[in-house]
């Protein structure tokens, strides 16, 4: 990010914006791998989720800010997803399986991604704390529609709607839909 604001690929304050949040993105990665090595921290499946995620931002924010996939990042997070997998039991596992299928998306695996997405009940995919990420698995793999449709239904149907809004906004979860008209719709700064 920062050679690329360097060079003048990106305005000054974008760049100075996207390192910010590069720099957020590395710092939660750091606390993640810091509580790994203390065990006796929390929930070791909720840790494991955690870090799988914090890779997985790290990846998509790489990525979006130096124009390329970073292969050791990838992967990374990939070794975090399935080490965590391993340990989860039953449905535990469902937001690492979603997690993962994103991770794959997002690497260019569609068919592996919705293979490993329908591993997961339909029930499960819409439930307020899977949709978000089930509808980034959609996005990713190029289905905008079904992406925008769970969207729409987390914002009719879940209380947390107005977080979900805001990361939308905001991450790199749904670049692939930034100019999409249903997209600015949804989550635009006049939606109520």
């Amino acid at each position: 990010v920062r050679r690329a604001g360097a060079g003048g690929r990106v305005p000054p304050a974008a760049a100075r914006a996207l390192a910010a949040k590069a720099d957020h993105e590395a710092a939660e990665v750091l606390v993640l791998v810091a509580a790994r090595r203390d065990e006796t921290t929390g929930n070791p499946l909720q840790r494991a989720l955690r870090e799988a995620q914090a890779w997985h931002n790290l990846y998509l924010t790489a990525r979006a800010f130096s124009g390329r996939p970073d292969a050791d990042l990838y992967q990374r997070a990939g070794k975090a997803y399935l080490e965590a997998l391993e340990r989860a039991p039953g449905e535990l596992a469902i937001p690492l399986q979603i997690g993962w299928a994103g991770l794959l998306a997002d690497g260019g695996h569609r068919r592996r991604a919705l293979a490993e997405l329908s591993r997961v009940p339909p029930e499960a995919r819409t439930a307020e704390e899977n949709v978000y990420n089930t509808a980034h698995v959609f996005a990713a793999v190029g289905d905008a529609e079904r992406a925008l449709d769970l969207l729409d239904f987390a914002r009719d149907r879940h209380g947390q709607w107005a977080e979900l809004r805001v990361a939308a906004l905001v991450l790199n979860d749904f670049d692939p839909l930034r100019d999409h008209p249903r997209f600015a719709r949804l989550v635009g700064a006049d939606d109520p």
